[in-house]
């Protein structure tokens, strides 16, 4: 259930930043190729300098690793941690410093990238074996999440090479870091007595609960699902609507599936709009 309403929560801020760019604006931008024949690229993040990172997979081969668009269509292969044969970058800042997560012989641990000394593994909180990076700002500091006996938790990485915890919800054992601002200010998930809520942690207050969608999160984001795809049908037909269109259709299953005895307008609209069954 984690799972799902955590894509949830990422489809429908894809939906959003659809909705926030109008079609006219649409028009100072294009779209470009970063794959190669052959492979499946993701893009995951993008900095003010026009740098991008993701990951990419070859369909014959065993391996996915992390990707750094330097420029245009200039790319590095960030590989794996060693051990491992599966890595993803996931954020990156202004310097090019890149973060994400890449397996090992015994875990999933989050790394730091840079030009010059190649992946350092960031490492975990003490007890814990697992570790995921998601974010990186200006100022070096890291955020992801840490795993181990006691659950999950959101955590941040200081330039210096501290780690610290920032917990979870009252109640919960599962949270992530995903983003922070040059501020320092820091966005994620966690669970709680009342199901899993976003949060805001900052230095002065901590987490900070900022509950959830009105009424109910999952039909609340495939409503915002189905304005993205509404948007996109105003834009010029072509591959690149079509790919984002198909994205955005892959994105919205999970919050349909999670819908399941909803009876909202919105929802069986959409499922209509996809050609998928009625949900009883």
């Amino acid at each position: 259930m984690r799972v799902a309403l955590r894509q949830v929560c990422v489809a429908a801020v894809a939906a959003l930043l659809f909705i926030s760019q109008s079609p006219a604006d649409a028009g100072f931008y294009t779209a470009e190729e970063l794959g190669m024949p052959g492979e499946s690229a993701t893009a995951k993040a993008l900095n003010s300098t026009g740098q991008a990172v993701g990951r990419t997979h070859r369909p014959l081969g065993s391996n996915t690793w992390g990707l750094f668009w330097t420029g245009g269509k200039q790319k590095l292969n960030l590989y794996q941690l060693r051990g491992g044969d599966y890595s993803t970058a996931n954020g990156l800042n202004d310097a090019g410093e890149v973060v994400g997560s890449s397996n090992t012989a015994t875990a999933l641990r989050a790394f730091l990238w840079k030009a010059g000394t190649g992946m350092q593994d960031l490492g975990a909180l003490p007890g814990d074996s697992g570790s995921e990076a998601f974010g990186i700002n200006n100022a070096g500091t890291i955020v992801g999440d840490s795993s181990g006996p006691n659950g999950v938790q959101a955590v941040l990485w200081k330039r210096n090479g501290g780690i610290e915890s920032l917990g979870w919800l009252p109640g919960g054992h599962y949270s992530k870091a995903l983003a922070i601002n040059d501020g320092g200010a820091i966005a994620g998930s966690s669970d709680s007595a009342l199901g899993t809520h976003a949060f805001l942690w900052t230095k002065g207050t901590g987490m900070q609960d900022l509950g959830t969608l009105p009424g109910d999160a999952t039909t609340e984001a495939v409503a915002q699902l189905k304005k993205g795809l509404d948007l996109l049908t105003g834009l010029p037909d072509g591959p690149w609507r079509r790919q984002q269109e198909l994205d955005l259709l892959i994105a919205l299953r999970p919050a349909l599936a999670a819908t399941k005895g909803h009876s909202a307008a919105d929802v069986g609209e959409t499922l209509a709009r996809v050609g998928a069954p009625a949900m009883v």
